[in-house]
């Protein structure tokens, strides 16, 4: 099978971390070298970097995770792309002393190459093509609207709209594999939501800076209904279900700030409905409430599955030419 493999987790040290022989073909569409460069630039631009500190809430004694969001000319600025060296380097330093331009790629200490949520797009273990194919073919237009510019693209929310309303169209019509999941009120509840929706609350204020918790409307309707069928059904579903999520959350946080909750084991802590799950691959948190029935059988779904399920959030991009 011929493909190129775009490879940023780099567990392996003789991986490469971009190879490209010949022209990605998915489908009917054909991505030419320069094209995939420059969509994984533009998704690249998009999706935040940031410096990160933790710190105790008060009340709770959870853990926070506050990351300042640079932006797009920064985090470019980075060398994201071609500069991918310095990929084992944890983030020790205080933000004061930190400066991220001279650090190249930079791997936190809670979770590997935090700037790549894309992976769903050509994932081996196989999902729902049409959906990929949707969104892929939308950010092919983009780019060609764009004129593949090579300065930085001034990306607003007008730009990128558009595919996910398309995502949101596909999602929810009787075609969709996973419609079966969803009764017509629920169905109703994401049409009107909408993947490009956002909420943001304000929940703590530190040294004069507002931190907030981001998440999307879409999530608090979907994410526990899914995640519960799939460990009810053992169907694969939540790795390709949180990479999207992820990649919406990434596009449309317009904060500055942003704030996480923690867990050190979630395994061993799923006591009750209101447990939190909580992605650990992207600087803007997916966290979905799971509407637990049976504790064993979702903790035994997470522990049978965790190889796939980190494997399917890791942060790496593989690409696969159509088969």
């Amino acid at each position: 099978m011929k493909f190129f493999y775009y490879n940023l987790y780099l567990k392996n040290p003789d991986s490469k971390a971009l190879m490209i022989s010949k022209e990605v073909h998915f489908h009917d569409l054909v991505l030419l070298p320069e094209e995939v460069v420059e969509l994984l630039k533009l998704i690249l631009s998009l999706h935040p970097i940031g410096h990160i500190e933790t710190f105790k809430e008060k009340d709770t004694n959870d853990t926070l995770v506050g990351r300042k969001i640079l932006d797009i000319k920064e985090a470019l600025y980075c060398h994201v792309i071609l500069n991918l060296k310095d990929t084992t380097m944890f983030h020790s330093s205080p933000i004061s002393t930190f400066d991220l331009k001279t650090r190249a790629p930079v791997k936190l200490a809670f979770s590997v190459e935090p700037y790549l949520v894309v992976r769903f797009i050509f994932h081996r273990i196989g999902f729902d093509y049409k959906a990929v194919e949707i969104f892929v073919r939308n950010f092919i237009s983009i780019l060609k609207r764009l004129g593949l510019k090579k300065e930085v693209p001034e990306f607003n929310c007008l730009h990128s709209r558009q595919p996910f309303y398309d995502l949101d169209r596909y999602l929810t019509s009787n075609f969709a594999p996973l419609s079966e999941f969803w009764s017509k009120k629920l169905k109703k509840g994401i049409t009107k939501a909408s993947f490009a929706d956002i909420t943001i609350k304000p929940i703590l204020k530190k040294s004069g800076e507002l931190f907030h918790y981001s998440y999307l409307s879409f999530t608090k309707f979907t994410s526990g209904k899914i995640i519960n069928m799939a460990a009810q059904k053992n169907i694969s579903l939540i790795g390709p279900i949180i990479s999207v999520y992820q990649l919406m959350l990434s596009f449309h946080s317009k904060s500055k700030y942003v704030t996480i909750l923690t867990e050190t084991d979630l395994r061993k802590k799923i006591t009750g409905a209101d447990n939190l799950v909580e992605s650990m691959t992207n600087l803007v948190p997916l966290t979905a409430k799971i509407p637990i029935k049976n504790d064993q059988t979702v903790e035994r779904f997470l522990v049978e599955n965790e190889v796939l399920i980190q494997e399917c959030i890791s942060m790496c991009i593989s690409f696969y030419s159509h088969l």
